[in-house]
């Protein structure tokens, strides 16, 4: 499996689950890990929206990693098995509800006292927990169970594009939406196209 830079992942999967799921990228063909070290699960955290000043001293321990990717993949079955109407297998459920369990991160508002009052500079929102890792894996798991446990699950789409799997949920007028992201696999299919009208 190919390792890549967490920068290259945007977050267009319309859930905080959809897009932990896909910091495994091209899974259908050369898999593309983005969590290759405990720095990368930090990073995405924080660039998912975890952040706090609170967060700048936190650890991420190999154990955390390898808990989030176990995670990761079991919402990813959970979620492929409910878009295709399939059963789940009850291993992930388990996975997924014993992170749902943990404590979860408590939103906090952030105390720079220049936003105070101010409504052109609101607060901004951050997070707290004792142990920030799981905290936040039991975040995104209970973001996991909510979509699976809604009616917008039968809004959950794979990306059209066979080299891409990314899934997303569908928000678009009329359910239409085909790619994860018109600018990477929506324009890539156009050029396809317009190429083979050459």
């Amino acid at each position: 499996m190919e390792n890549a830079d967490y920068k290259a992942l945007a977050y267009v999967g319309g859930r905080r689950c959809l897009d932990f799921v896909a910091t495994c990228r091209k899974r259908y063909s050369q898999p593309v890990e983005l969590l290759a070290d405990a720095g990368s699960l930090l990073t995405w955290l924080r660039e998912a929206g975890f952040e706090t000043r609170q967060n700048a001293d936190v650890t991420c321990s190999a154990e955390d990693l390898q808990e989030a990717i176990r995670l990761r993949e079991a919402i990813y079955r959970l979620v492929r098995a409910s878009t295709e109407g399939q059963a789940f297998a009850q291993e992930d459920a388990d996975v997924v509800n014993a992170f749902a369990r943990l404590p979860n991160l408590a939103p906090q508002l952030t105390a720079e006292s220049e936003c105070m009052g101010d409504l052109q500079n609101p607060c901004k929102l951050g997070w707290a927990a004792d142990a920030f890792v799981p905290a936040a894996l039991s975040t995104i798991a209970r973001d996991a169970v909510t979509l699976l446990s809604s009616p917008l699950i039968a809004r959950v789409k794979s990306c059209a594009n066979p080299k891409c799997s990314m899934l997303f949920l569908d928000d678009s007028q009329g359910l239409r939406r085909k790619w994860c992201s018109m600018s990477r696999c929506g324009n890539l299919s156009k050029l396809a196209t317009y190429r083979s009208r050459q």
